[in-house]
């Protein structure tokens, strides 16, 4: 593996942030889709929407988020673990080391910033 790539296998409980974001989600058979994103956790993501799409299939998501006043765009490799009537939940496999420090920082500003709330 990549030594820049960081596996995301042994994952304890994150904090969950909201982020209302977009992102697409690309699939290896080249189907992709623009969503809204909702909750974020260091472990993974859910979005928002309809989708052909079926548990345990892998695939990529690229998420764009505004850090500090500019948009920051993080792609992941990632699994659908969930399906509901609102969205999908995918579980974070692998990213670059580089996403993995911009998502902790996302998220620790976001919970300061609901702290000072």
């Amino acid at each position: 593996m990549n030594e820049h790539i960081i596996a995301c296998k042994d994952r304890r409980k994150f904090s969950r942030i909201n982020l209302c974001s977009t992102a697409v989600i690309y699939c290896d058979d080249g189907r992709y889709k623009l969503v809204l994103t909702k909750n974020l956790i260091l472990g993974g993501i859910y979005v928002l929407g309809e989708f052909n799409i079926t548990i345990g299939e892998i695939c990529t998501i690229e998420i764009f988020a505004r850090d500090k006043n500019i948009i920051i765009t993080m792609m992941v490799t990632a699994e659908v673990v969930r399906k509901d009537d609102n969205g999908l939940a995918l579980n974070f496999l692998e990213m670059e080391q580089g996403t993995y420090s911009q998502l902790q920082e996302i998220i620790l500003d976001k919970e300061q910033d609901d702290e000072e709330f």
